[in-house]
């Protein structure tokens, strides 16, 4: 099978959960024995170096089109001038299958190859994203009217369509009445030997001072203040906690601002932007995992923290309780932009290590189907599935 993947407009995070699986896939693809191309945009490029060189070294060719696109997410130049962009001239001769991950492609009816279009924002939680983050989702809306020509008229458009959650796949197929055979669910999968080289450490902490984690985009919609909110509820209680920000972000300077002003500059720690075994390796020494966002799809860091058998709290949102969280059982679920709830539920676990230990072995068995190897197979049978049609 040759395969082309585009990604147009996206800016890749080195802790994105997004990130780890386009990589993830795109190797997994190529080890199966398929030929993939990588397509981007000159400015997706140059705004995801990071992505680029991690690939550099895979079975995969990679080909940026000279195209002066610039963030439409962002909208750094107008969004209505740029819809259905007419990208597909750059699509290489004789692939077999393009998989699209942005919006704005203009997709002919007459083609020589099959089209999946793998676009997880687009889902029942659209209108939650904006409710709850505002003018940072504002683009998701402007990008409705196209995904929904594209799959009102599905056959002409798609051939298929990957969501990552059961309850978007469902979504999709009810209201633009598409073939349930056309979409398929694929949730991200954890990397199995980078959890088994660091479980070992995983909630057997026994040194003071235990960690409290977050890992993740530091930014508003992930609930990173309403955690230091909820940690200033409890600090002075329990002062043999920390708690810990991993990764980078907007919000970064203000909360370490906030930190000072509260007296926790010592027990609020910022980690910065790591690598992704590092990440979770820090995931792996904390006592309790954290995930408040306002939106979730199918969050990486919860799914890897939970195979790591680290107990968690995340906010009830997206695709979590569907496949990760089972309330009281796998973890504990609070409403997102509540930081009483999450302090209540940081008492609940901190003050009753049995429950930790509890909940931690439950995540732990809750997520083994969750892997890399089953996300690549599962993906790979449906692209199978598709150029059979």
């Amino acid at each position: 099978m040759r395969l082309a993947i585009g990604i147009f407009t996206s800016r890749l995070d080195r802790l994105g959960g997004y990130f780890h699986r386009l990589k993830t896939l795109i190797n997994g693809l190529a080890v199966l024995g398929n030929e993939v191309v990588l397509i981007q945009t000159n400015w997706a490029y140059q705004n995801s170096q990071i992505f680029f060189h991690s690939v550099s070294t895979l079975p995969v060719k990679s080909l940026v089109v000279d195209f002066p696109l610039m963030d439409l997410r962002y909208s750094r130049i107008g969004f209505p001038a740029f819809w259905n962009l007419p990208l597909v001239r750059y699509i290489p001769d004789d692939i077999d299958l393009l998989d699209l991950h942005d919006p704005i492609i203009r997709i002919p009816v007459q083609r020589s190859y099959r089209v999946v279009f793998s676009h997880n924002h687009f889902s029942p939680y659209i209108k939650a994203h904006f409710r709850n983050c505002g003018f940072r989702s504002a683009s998701f809306l402007f990008e409705i009217p196209l995904l929904s020509k594209m799959l009102n008229g599905f056959q002409n458009r798609v051939d298929g369509y990957i969501t990552e959650t059961g309850n978007q796949r469902q979504w999709i197929i009810d209201k633009y009445n598409v073939p349930e055979t056309a979409v398929a669910a694929v949730p991200p999968g954890f990397d199995l030997d980078l959890i088994q080289a660091f479980h070992r450490t995983a909630n057997n902490s026994i040194a003071e001072p235990f960690i409290i984690l977050f890992s993740g985009r530091v930014h508003s919609w992930k609930g990173v203040y309403e955690l230091l909110e909820a940690f200033t509820l409890i600090a002075a209680k329990y002062p043999n906690w920390n708690l810990h920000f991993v990764g980078d972000g907007p919000a970064v300077s203000d909360l370490q601002k906030k930190a000072r002003q509260k007296g926790l500059q010592d027990r609020v720690v910022f980690w910065g932007s790591v690598d992704h075994p590092q990440a979770v390796e820090l995931a792996a020494k904390s006592d309790i995992f954290v995930l408040p966002s306002y939106i979730e799809s199918f969050p990486l860091s919860l799914l890897e923290a939970m195979a790591l058998g680290v107990p968690v709290i995340a906010t009830d949102v997206g695709g979590i309780r569907e496949h990760l969280v089972h309330p009281m059982v796998t973890g504990l679920l609070i409403p997102p932009k509540n930081h009483q709830a999450l302090s209540h539920a940081l008492v609940r676990l901190i003050s009753d290590p049995e429950y930790r230990t509890s909940l931690g072995k439950n995540g732990r068995t809750k997520t083994q189907g969750f892997t890399n190897k089953k996300m690549v197979q599962s993906t790979a049978s449906f692209y199978e599935k598709v150029l059979a049609k």
